[in-house]
């Protein structure tokens, strides 16, 4: 198998064995660079999904695969954008998911409350990342809305904590509470933080 790294090939085995050699060298490559992990491309096609988890899936059958890098400043546009899509697409759905919980909620309520969490989650995490790699760098001065957004990741950090105890009290009103009276303000807060820090051609 053949994994393509900043224009460089490395030969590997097709066994599941040789995927914590893979991620060493992934993360050799990029530390020595000075570069990011973006995304992977196989057979053409973009993928954003676990690198990790795909390789231990489909090391048997990959012939090639490319690992695509990116700089801090590209890494960080990259996780804004996508928070604003995701942010764009939650205020709504929220809004009708939280009045859910007011009634008997479903099994269906109950799993669209389990994509939210998923996708705060990835919001926390990739917060984390940028926050770490970019504070101390030039870049910090191209997003002047970062301390807001810093503010809304804290707050949510604590809806977060008030959510699962919610949960696990199965409160579900207190549940609908947070979700119509705390959540949608914040994301609404953190989408208008991000739209000011938008890559400018975009």
């Amino acid at each position: 198998m053949q994994i393509e790294i900043l224009n460089e090939t490395f030969e590997f085995p097709n066994k599941t064995e040789a995927v914590p050699e893979i991620i060493q060298t992934i993360d050799k490559k990029f530390s020595q660079a000075g570069m990011y992990y973006s995304h992977f491309s196989v057979d053409g096609e973009k993928r954003y999904d676990g690198l990790e988890e795909y390789l231990q899936d489909n090391i048997e059958v990959i012939e090639k695969i490319k690992i695509v890098g990116c700089t801090l400043k590209e890494l960080a546009d990259e996780v804004i954008l996508s928070a604003v899509d995701y942010l764009s697409r939650a205020v709504p759905a929220l809004a009708e998911l939280a009045p859910q919980f007011y009634r008997e909620p479903d099994t269906n309520s109950w799993q669209q409350l389990g994509k939210l969490l998923e996708g705060i989650e990835w919001l926390l995490d990739s917060f984390s990342l940028i926050d770490r790699e970019i504070a101390g760098s030039p870049y910090i001065s191209d997003y002047p809305n970062w301390e807001e957004y810093l503010k809304d990741i804290y707050s949510l950090k604590e809806i977060v904590v008030e959510l699962g105890q919610a949960m696990k009290n199965r409160d579900t009103v207190l549940m609908g509470d947070l979700l119509n009276y705390e959540v949608i303000d914040l994301f609404k807060n953190m989408r208008e933080s991000l739209d000011n820090m938008l890559p400018w051609e975009v």
